[in-house]
């Protein structure tokens, strides 16, 4: 825990903290989460570890309700650790609907999304509807990012193509190059959080390293073959920007749920994936080859939406 967190908990968490904080208690920001293990950095940016206290641990019967990176808390010493005794009220979540409809809370007390995305010959329009979908549904403002620009062929037309659909501008970076990736501190007020949300393999770890001078985040090459990143973040974290301004760091998601409409590009996610099915008549059943069946099998798909998605075709869709 060698970073160094100067979280400032606004007029609202002031008030909260005032309120409900006693003698001898600790208010603290949690800026990372393994599992029922939480780093965190109090008022006066010390970094201390947290766990469940045994009250809480009974008294929460939603996971919805845990203890998340960005979560703001009072806890008291017990020994070695730190207990967490209280979770104070969120003032925005990031969720999104999860296996058998579960809710899952991506992020909390974030103030911006920003949406990365390949530049490369994996663009896809509908995939960053997704996200933008998102974090509408989260009533936050977003900003695109459009990653590996070295590596694209027609950066041009993507940029317009975008700008059309969200109108709004992107930013068009290489994430190894630090002047471009330095852009977005026009996006990035100091004090504030927000969340990075993109695939996984599209450069969200390598962008945080730049921005930070090569930080402490793992990244990994693109695979030629398939111009493929390959999933670095197993953790969720906040990771301190050097002009003030904090980003959450979570895995990338890769799921496909119904937490996003169709109208707004789902089942043709679905279809781009069908373009890679070994037959171009397949079926998307029990064709070998098939590139739906091997995404639901990966769990990159849900049966739920693949089975919505063959009914959409049986009907002519």
């Amino acid at each position: 825990m060698a970073e160094k967190f100067n979280f400032e908990p606004g007029d609202f968490f002031s008030k909260e903290i005032n309120s409900q904080i006693k003698e001898g208690e600790i208010a603290a920001r949690i800026f990372a989460q393994h599992c029922d293990l939480y780093e965190a950095s109090d008022i006066e940016g010390n970094n201390i570890l947290l766990s469940f206290s045994g009250k809480l641990k009974k008294e929460i019967t939603n996971p919805a309700l845990k203890p998340i990176v960005g979560d703001w808390v009072i806890a008291y010493a017990d020994g070695n650790i730190n207990r967490i005794k209280k979770v104070l009220p969120r003032i925005s979540v990031v969720k999104r609907i999860w296996k058998e409809k579960r809710e899952q809370i991506l992020a909390v007390n974030c103030s911006l999304i920003l949406i990365a995305n390949s530049a490369d010959k994996t663009f896809s329009i509908s995939r960053l509807k997704k996200y933008a979908a998102l974090a509408e549904n989260s009533g936050l403002p977003y900003e695109i990012i459009l990653t590996k620009k070295d590596l694209s062929l027609n950066s041009d037309d993507i940029v317009k193509n975008t700008e059309f659909e969200f109108k709004k501008t992107p930013f068009l970076i290489n994430c190894l190059d630090e002047s471009d990736a330095k852009k977005l501190f026009s996006a990035l007020k100091p004090k504030e959080t927000s969340l990075l949300l993109g695939p996984s393999g599209c450069g969200k770890s390598t962008l945080i390293n730049t921005l930070c001078s090569d930080y402490i985040m793992k990244t990994s090459a693109v695979r030629e073959k398939d111009f493929k990143g390959r999933h670095t973040t197993t953790v969720r974290r906040i990771v301190p920007i050097p002009n003030g301004h904090f980003i959450t760091d979570i895995p990338g998601i890769k799921l496909i749920e119904e937490s996003v409409p169709d109208s707004i590009g789902i089942f043709s996610l679905i279809e781009e994936i069908a373009l890679k099915c070994r037959f171009s008549d397949c079926r998307h059943d029990s064709e070998p080859g098939c590139a739906v069946k091997e995404a639901v099998e990966k769990g990159e798909i849900s049966a739920q939406i693949y089975d919505s998605w063959i009914k959409h075709l049986k009907k002519g869709g």
